[in-house]
Formats: C-alpha cells, sequence, structure tokens
C-alpha cells in the first residue's frame, strides 16, 4: 500500500489502519489506548508495529498477533471459553453475587470502544 506521500505502508500497519477505519477509531484513539504518541504510530507506516507493542495493538482491535502480522483469519475459537462457563454453571461453584460480578465484568469489557467477535 502506498501513502498519500507515494511511500510504501508496512502490511501489518495497512492492516491496523483498515481495522480501526471498520470501528470508527482513529490513530489518536489507539495512540491513546497503548500509551504512545500519534506521531510515534505515524512513524511506524515505515517501519511496522514494533515487537513491544503487538500484543498491545491486537488487544485493541480485537484481532490476533499472528493476523496483524500475516493477515491469516484469526477467527476466534469461542468453544472452549464456552465449555469452560458451562462446566462452571453445571457444577455450581459460584455464589448468586459470584455471578453478579463476573456479569458486571462482563458487561464492561464489552463497552469498551474495541472490535468484538461473538459467535454466530
Amino acid at each position: 500500500m502506498i501513502d498519500g506521500k507515494g511511500e510504501a505502508i508496512l502490511p501489518d500497519v495497512k492492516r491496523m489502519n483498515e481495522r480501526l477505519g471498520i470501528n470508527g477509531l482513529s490513530l489518536a484513539d489507539l495512540a491513546r489506548d497503548i500509551g504512545a504518541s500519534p506521531q510515534s504510530l505515524n512513524h511506524w507506516r515505515h517501519r511496522g508495529i514494533p515487537k513491544p507493542f503487538l500484543a498491545l495493538v491486537a488487544a485493541f482491535l480485537g484481532c490476533s498477533v499472528d493476523w496483524l502480522l500475516t493477515g491469516e483469519d484469526d477467527a476466534v475459537d469461542l468453544t472452549s471459553h464456552q465449555a469452560f462457563l458451562t462446566s462452571i454453571m453445571g457444577r455450581g461453584v459460584l455464589s448468586n453475587s459470584e455471578w453478579a460480578l463476573l456479569r458486571t465484568m462482563a458487561e464492561s469489557l464489552m463497552s469498551r470502544p474495541r472490535v468484538r467477535q461473538f459467535p454466530e
């Protein structure tokens, strides 16, 4: 991909920008969330996303590091998570107040401005 100045943008940064755009987010939103300056993120166009930031960027975008680096499908396999929650429910290991806390935590996470992938 070529930017407005005719300079090449690296594939990982192209995918990051595409995911930001799809979700109506900006580089400033990402920079604020991961503790980097918008200018730093702008420099990534030609250098790529630095390794120390890959996991943070992936978490913000709701994708895997592998997808950022390769572009290969990053569909989330929720089967194991669903099985875990089902096993907890079946064993009655949580009290009503613990379930309420778990729900509050989940609702808080779902309200964050990030891409989420839910099972269909």
